[in-house]
């Protein structure tokens, strides 16, 4: 009696298992075909600018953000650039960026450098007084006069990874080198910038 008892018991786990087992295999599939989605080229010209097929899939990841492909494209790219400049982030300085502007408060921004590598990571904090509820704070209406200060000796040009978008730097508060931050949150509501040849 004790034997049976136990043994259903241990049915019962190895069907629990299975199911579990099961539907991690489906998560998995729906990730692996998302990300699959995701690497088709985004770019024209070799990531150099934005295309037209870039846009509207970064529309309809905003758009379907419900979905999760936001999340696992810039899990995976954040992810990916990192490992690809390991020396950077594990040798790198950190430098904390200062921000200026109308809404200076709604940003973090860091920068890393490591010899002659530079990144900047960007990302909006406290949205929900940017913008209304369902839309993301894009471009110039939201950010309007708002930027990143950049160290003095920090490159002039850079790449949004995440886009393909070439960014130039500018004149910014008390004649600081800076970044446009309605040109950074243009298309997408993060950016990952790298240092881009001039």
């Amino acid at each position: 009696m004790e034997a049976n008892r136990v043994g259903r018991k241990v049915g019962i786990g190895t069907r629990l298992l299975a199911r579990l087992l099961h539907r991690k295999a489906q998560q998995d599939a729906a990730r692996s075909a998302a990300r699959a989605e995701m690497q088709a080229p985004l770019y024209k010209d070799r990531g150099r600018r934005l295309g037209k097929g870039s846009r509207r899939f970064f529309s309809q990841l905003l758009r379907q953000w419900k979905d999760g492909r936001i999340k696992l494209f810039l899990s995976d790219h954040a992810l990916g650039y990192r490992r690809a400049h390991a020396d950077l982030y594990q040798q790198g300085q950190y430098i904390p960026l200062h921000t200026f502007g109308t809404h200076q408060e709604n940003l973090c921004a860091f920068a890393r450098r490591h010899e002659n590598q530079w990144a900047i990571t960007l990302v909006p904090r406290l949205t929900t007084r940017l913008a209304p509820t369902g839309r993301w704070p894009l471009g110039e209406k939201i950010w309007l006069d708002t930027s990143v200060e950049l160290p003095a000796d920090a490159p002039d040009t850079w790449q949004n990874t995440l886009t393909g978008e070439t960014l130039a730097a500018h004149t910014g508060h008390q004649g600081h080198k800076a970044l446009a931050v309605k040109d950074l949150l243009q298309n997408f509501p993060c950016a990952l910038l790298q240092a881009s040849a001039p």
